[in-house]
């Protein structure tokens, strides 16, 4: 069973919403519904920035993630953030992890997320 961890902020932890409405849980809910049996976990804060996600990836993402999504509506023009030093940091906890930067806001990056998920469907 593929493990993900969503990584993000308020969005992704769902703050003032019941644990259920959050994005991770209705985003297993939803592949489950559709007979992909995955775990998906919740490491989104509420109040989160990029940099301080980067400080928690230790903990955050499990030594057994099979794939770590992050919401990019957090990387604000303005915030100096290196996209390849948060890859590396990922790939330095876990280096069997896929990773893959979303965009819940554009769509970017889902794509390629379906399609890693759909290939280990199609492995087993």
């Amino acid at each position: 069973t593929p493990v993900i961890v969503a990584l993000g902020d308020s969005l992704t932890a769902g703050f003032g919403l019941p644990q259920d409405a959050s994005f991770p849980a209705q985003l297993e809910a939803a592949l489950k519904a559709r007979g992909q049996q995955v775990t998906v976990i919740n490491a989104g804060v509420s109040g989160d920035t990029a940099t301080a996600g980067l400080k928690r990836l230790d903990w955050a993402v499990a030594d057994d993630a099979d794939a770590v999504i992050i919401n990019k509506m957090d990387l604000l023009p303005y915030v100096d953030f290196d996209m390849e030093n948060f890859t590396r940091s990922i790939r330095n906890i876990n280096a069997r992890a896929q990773f893959f930067p979303v965009s819940c806001k554009t769509g970017e990056g889902v794509a390629e997320w379906v399609a890693w998920l759909r290939s280990k469907r199609t492995s087993k």
